[in-house]
Order: C-alpha cells, then structure tokens, then sequence
C-alpha cells in the first residue's frame, strides 16, 4: 500500500529584517554579510537586523545599543528590560558607557516572528563611571536621539530571555473524557462520522454520498451498498459500520457521478486497484471523533535516554511512551492519556505525569511533547504564545456588511448559565442577548437589530457574553474583545484561543475536548453545519507557529473529521472537500484561524466564502511588519519594510572608533547600574580605569547578596542571549524548509510537527 503522509505545514515564515534606528543607514560588512551578499542568500541574516545597534544624531554623536536583556514582559503587552549603552560625543574619541532601562508597548507579528517595542519610556539611564555633570549630558544625548518609532526585537531572542516561571496558565475547563482510541498492530485507517452518518443524492446520479464523514463513501440503493474509497482500492459493505471488504469492479452506477471536480479524484480511482483481504488495511468505524494508534508489528520500546526508566514506542508515529513495566501514554491534541494497556481503557492524565517526562531530551525523536508536559519551558513558552494578543484596527466608513444566512427561519439555542442564545442554522457565529444581535467575524465584533443585519461594527460586547462556557460550540468567540475605539475605527484584540487552542492544566491543548453534534436539517439535500472538534485530526502542535498543525491522513484524507463536504447555503449545494476542518495545512495554522467559519486574521483582505468587508479598510496590528526589500550603499538585504521607513543599523565597533566595546562583544547590563562583559575567561567590569576582572571569589559581607544577585542575573541573560542566538539563526537557516513545507520531525523547537504513515487518503479536493 502505498503511504501517504501529510506534513505539518508551518505558515510562517522567518524574514531577514534591518531596523530603522538611526537616520543613516551605515552597516559595517563582517565577514558573515559578505559571505551572505556573495552567495546572494541574504536571508539568512539576523531577522531583526542584529545587535547592536548604532544611531548618529544631528550633531554628530553616535549612539550604540547593546541588546536588552529582558525582566518581565507583563501580559505580553508591556516589556521591561535592561540594556548596555555606549556614546561617543561627536568631536571627542572617547566613549562613555552605561546602563539603560526601558518599559515598552508590544506587538507581535508571529509570521515574521518580530516583537515591536512602541511607546517606549526611558526609565532610567546611569553612567557610573562619569559625575553629574557629565552623567545630565550624554543622558540627554540617548533621550534625545532614543528612536521614538519604536525597536524592533526578534520574537526568538525574547521567548529566550523571559522568565518561564512567570508565565501565567490560566486555565479553562475543558473536558476530561478520552476521545475512541483504536489499536492497531499492522496498516488500518480510520473512518469517522459527525454523528449518524448522513445520506445525501448526488444531483444526476444513481449514486448518493455521506455528507458527514471526512472519506468518501458512495451508497448505491439498487445494491444496497456503501462503497469506501481509500486511494486507488475500494471496499464495500452492506452495513455502514462493518463488514468492509476490497472489491475488483465497480457497479455501472458509477459511470454516473457529475462530471465537475468534486468528483475528480473519484472519477480517477475508477477501475478500483486489486488488493487481497489479507493485504488490506484494517477500518475502524467511530461515530464521534476518534484517535488512532498504528504500529508496524508489535510495539517496539526503547528507553528515551540512558537509564532513564520512561520508554517510548519507536515504530509508530503516535506519540506513545511507557513507564518501564508500566503504564503506557498516549499525546493526542496536547492532552495525555493513560492506560495499562495499548487497547485501553484510557484515563486523562495530563496534570499526574511521571516526573520522568520532564527529563526527555530536547534531542529526542519525539522532544515535541515536551511543549505539552507540565513544568517544561516548552509547555510555558505555548502558552505564552498562545496569550499573545492580536489585533485587528477596522474603519468604520465605508463598511460593507457582511452576508449572514439561515437555514429557514433564525433558530436560536440558550446557552446554560448565562443570558446569550446563539444561532444554530447558519455558518457564522450569531449571538442574542436581549433584543441585540452580534455577529463575531473574523476576529471582528459586529452589531445589529436583526439576525440577519445590516451588521455595523460594535464598539462594545455585553460581559454576559464571555460567560460564555467551554462546552458551549460558540466558546472562541470569548477570545475576541473590543480593544478601544474612536469616530474613525475601532480596534478588536483576540489570542489563539480564537483558533482554537485551549490553555488548561499549564499547557496549550487544541480544542476543548467536549464534543460539539452539528445542526443537521433533513432533505432533498440534507444541510449540515459542523463545529470544530478537538480530536480525529491528529492536530500536532508547532512550536514555531504556536498553533496546531494537521498531522496525518490516517484520520481521513480531509484532514478532519467535519468540512469533508461543506454545504453551501447560496446555492444549496456541497463542495466536496472545499476546506478541511480542524487544524488545517490549507491555512498555514494562522495565529487567528476561526476553526468555526474558516477565517483568519492572517488574510490581508478583510474576507472570506461568508462574506466581503467590501471597501472597509482592514488593519492588522503587526502593518509594521510586511515583506519587502531594502538596498543600501552595503548591497542588498531581504528585510521588513516598516511603516516608519526602511533601514539597516549595525554598529562598527572599529578599532580607532572611539568606542570602548568592539564588535562581537558580549556586553551587558547589570541591574546594580554596573557595565559587564563576558570573555572566556570570565566577567569583566567596565570601571574609570576600563575593563578589569570581577573577583571570583566570595565578595564581601557587604556586598554579598548584591553581587550574588548580579552574577546571576548575567548568567541567566548571558545563557538567554546565546540561545536567542541560536534560535534566531536556526529560525533564519529553516526558512527555506518551511517555505516548502518541510519539517523536523525531531526537534520541539523545530516545526513540531510529525505525520503518521500508515493507511492512506482520498486526497484532498479544492
């Protein structure tokens, strides 16, 4: 049989950016930028423009900052940091250095992975080694020439240095149940329905089809026999649930499917492919979303380092580990399961894990799980993603409103615990509470007197909606709020739990683990409405996107388990296989992927099957970051073009200079107002007399605690920085494998995502 595997795809994109600090662009050429501009691969360059950085001021002086050294970064939103500073006066040749501490506004722009420090506040400036006098004149010198436009800092280098004990996991409550998990020692494939299965006629056929399943299956009603396609072989059975065996011909009626491209690929796989019993995939049936485990024979365990006593299964693509002589666990859509044995019963076990998983090497095979076990800065460091706020600035002229149908007449369902209904009959997400109507819409909130509009934006959302429950289908729409408003817009701010992804027990899930039937209506051509669902897509999550990713056609060649075919409410017809459902490759995993309407804030245009923002002008808040291309007196550099210009700072550090630090080093700054830089040999203290060792012994009674402190808050920036690094070059270095698609299998911190070989697909339709 031949294998198919879906891969992971990650969406985002690590851009070479420069940053506009100063008003001359004047790079310095290392040899790494030379070698970059002679094989024309620019992109690998720092992707915001490197540390540090230089600034020249009207009168000449030059500004040169060191990176900062990150102290909290409150709610996402509020950055405080610390960094090294040096100025050179124009007309002298000696540089003054000290410390600088700012707090700053954020934005982030996950897809060029870039924070953007805004509205920033010179809280304190010392220069220790010069007096007052001196001290007033090069601080007015930094405030003065401080870029007032804001720094640009890579989201790597920052995920780095914040401290993971501080991350915040405020959890919902999601729902504990274990999905269906099957078991499976040899190929097998998963079919599964979105409850009873669905029959709908195929216009102008003697066939019919089930709607709600994400395989193709054909019933012919002469024969009484559902057929079930998987890649070129075909099965069929005259009980839906069971019984499925290979077939070698066709019935006539086939002959007679539409000859349009739902049935492409169908049309393609007619004559059948011969396949013996014995050689055919096993089919399992669930009625419910459902996972599956394959293996190829019998499990193979091996320990996950030496000695350790936690065992993982290596010949299966399923993230299954064992306690040695234990208990086995199973990772499925970043929530962990247990059982004695493989074919279950399965219990939730995500907040009991044996502390041996916090030991799995980041080098290991399976090292993405570690962003799902609680205590790992992998587990911190999604949901810190996931908390990151998005916004999106909507005008309010010009607004053109979006299109909302019902099937029939407006069918409203009471939500439990609180004073909201939501309608059932359509595909957007409709809300009443009292006798006002809203509509969330691609990460927007919009308002109206009617259930169907005119819809116009809302500059307010009743508290009684974010009561929202988890078990609710319409929950997301908890996680877009109005921001702030004027005459002219209003801005809205939502996080990932809008597309889907649930913080609880410490770590980002993906959906809420309750199951959410779909509206089904009865007739010539059956409607049915799914919701997302948070298993039977074997949702994998990526470390770099902070989002899930579609993993495997073993769960269905659609992706998932709704969508397979999606009912269009303008023509009254299906589009076989138009979006897949749940975490979908199709949609890059954007940040603001509605798993409920199929949008997503990562579009530029404001639109979407549903519906037009029309001429409305739609403002994503990380515009300061897009694609462009800047060229400088240095050559070329990909790069973000900002709203506020476009640039390349660097600083020279050349001997002669003036400057006391030189390119390359590794200068910081301590929170004692002190100077410091790591060699090999050690720190080094910038004092009158310049640099000179700081004493490595035991300092002082006085100054025990003091200097204590200040060690140690080097070594934790010093080894954040050099990981930053590391991860910024290894973000810049993969660019081109995330562009295709391609992924590491291994890594946590590489796209995190993994695909499952076994079974085979119907392929996906557009």
């Amino acid at each position: 049989m031949k294998k198919n595997v879906c891969v992971v795809w990650a969406g985002v994109l690590a851009l070479s950016v420069s940053l506009v600090v100063g008003a001359e662009p004047s790079p310095e050429k290392s040899p790494a930028t030379e070698k970059s501009e002679a094989s024309e691969t620019p992109a690998a360059a720092d992707p915001d423009g490197g540390w540090p950085r230089l600034a020249t001021s009207e009168a000449g002086s030059q500004i040169l900052m060191y990176q900062p050294q990150i102290e909290s970064w409150e709610d996402q939103r509020t950055i405080l940091a610390w960094s090294a500073i040096e100025v050179l006066i124009s007309g002298r040749t000696k540089s003054e250095i000290g410390v600088l501490k700012l707090e700053a506004k954020t934005s982030v722009a996950m897809e060029e992975r870039l924070v953007k420090l805004e509205n920033i506040h010179i809280k304190q400036v010392n220069f220790p080694t010069l007096d007052q006098t001196r001290t007033r004149e090069v601080t007015t010198t930094v405030m003065n020439r401080f870029p007032k436009e804001g720094l640009v800092i890579a989201l790597d280098r920052i995920l780095a240095a914040v401290d993971k004990s501080a991350v915040r996991a405020n959890g919902i409550a999601i729902n504990q149940k274990p999905p269906p998990i099957f078991f499976a020692k040899r190929p097998a494939i998963l079919v599964q329905f979105d409850g009873e299965p669905i029959v709908s006629p195929i216009k102008d056929s003697a066939l019919k089809f089930i709607v709600n399943t994400n395989w193709d299956i054909l019933f012919d009603p002469d024969l009484n026999l559902y057929y079930l396609r998987n890649e070129k072989t075909w099965f069929s059975s005259a009980d839906i649930t069971k019984g499925w065996e290979p077939v070698k011909k066709l019935p006539k009626s086939f002959d007679t499917l539409p000859k349009d491209s739902n049935w492409d690929e169908i049309r393609a796989s007619i004559p059948p492919k011969s396949i013996s019993k014995s050689s055919a995939p096993l089919i399992y049936l669930s009625k419910e979303p459902a996972e599956l485990i394959v293996t190829t024979g019998k499990p193979k365990t091996e320990p996950v380092a030496k000695k350790s006593k936690l065992l993982w299964i290596k010949n299966t693509e399923c993230d299954v580990f064992q306690m040695k002589k234990g208990p086995y666990y199973l990772l499925v859509s970043g929530r962990w399961f247990r059982a004695d044995k493989l074919e279950g019963p399965w219990t939730f076990s995500t907040p009991d894990l044996p502390k041996e998983f916090l030991n799995i090497p980041r080098t290991h095979p399976r090292a993405r799980v570690r962003s799902s076990i609680p205590g790992t800065d992998e587990a911190a460091e999604a949901v810190l993603l996931a908390n990151l706020p998005q916004t999106l600035r909507v005008e309010i002229d010009n607004l053109q409103s979006p299109e909302v149908k019902y099937q029939g007449d407006p069918k409203f369902v009471e939500i439990k615990g609180t004073k909201v209904s939501y309608a059932a009959n359509t595909v957007n997400d409709v809300l009443k509470v009292g006798d006002m109507y809203y509509l969330c819409f691609q990460g927007a909130w919009l308002q109206s007197r009617r259930p169907e509009g005119p819809w116009e934006l809302a500059k307010s959302v009743p508290d009684e909606i974010y009561k929202i429950p988890a078990d609710c289908p319409l929950h997301h729409v908890t996680y877009v709020k109005v921001e702030s408003s004027d005459a002219e817009s209003v801005t809205y701010v939502c996080n990932s739990g809008y597309s889907g992804v649930s913080v609880s027990f410490g770590v980002a899930m993906y959906g809420t683990g309750w199951y959410y039937p779909p509206y089904y209506y009865g007739g010539y051509y059956p409607t049915y409405y799914p919701y997302h669902h948070s298993y039977g897509s074997y949702a994998i999550y990526n470390s770099r996107t902070g989002a899930y990713g579609y993993g495997s056609t073993v769960s269905g060649p659609y992706g998932g388990l709704s969508h397979a075919a999606t009912y269009n409410p303008n023509t009254g017809t299906y589009a076989r296989g138009s979006a897949a459902w749940g975490p979908s490759g199709g949609k890059m995993q954007g940040h603001a992927y509605n798993p409920r309407t199929g949008t997503s804030l990562d579009t530029r245009q404001g639109r979407n099957a549903q519906g037009s923002w029309g001429t409305t002008k739609v403002q994503r808040g990380d515009n300061w970051a897009q694609r462009g291309h800047i060229s400088t007196d240095q050559g070329s550099l990909s790069g973000v073009r900002t709203s506020e210009g476009s640039g390349v700072i660097r600083g020279k550090g050349e001997e002669g200079s003036g400057f006391v630090g030189k390119k390359g080093d590794d200068i910081y700054a301590g929170k004692d107002g002190n100077v410091y830089r790591k060699t090999e040999d050690g720190w080094q203290q910038h004092t009158q007399d310049g640099w000179s060792d700081v004493e490595r012994g035991e300092p002082k009674a006085s100054t025990r605690d003091k200097g204590s402190q200040t060690r140690d808050q080097l070594t934790r920036d010093a080894g954040a920085r050099s990981q930053g690094n590391q991860r910024v070059q290894n973000s810049s270095a993969n660019r081109g494998s995330y562009q295709s698609g391609s992924y590491n299998r291994g890594g946590s911190r590489g796209s995190g995502g993994g695909g499952r070989s076994y079974g085979g697909g119907g392929g996906r339709r557009r």
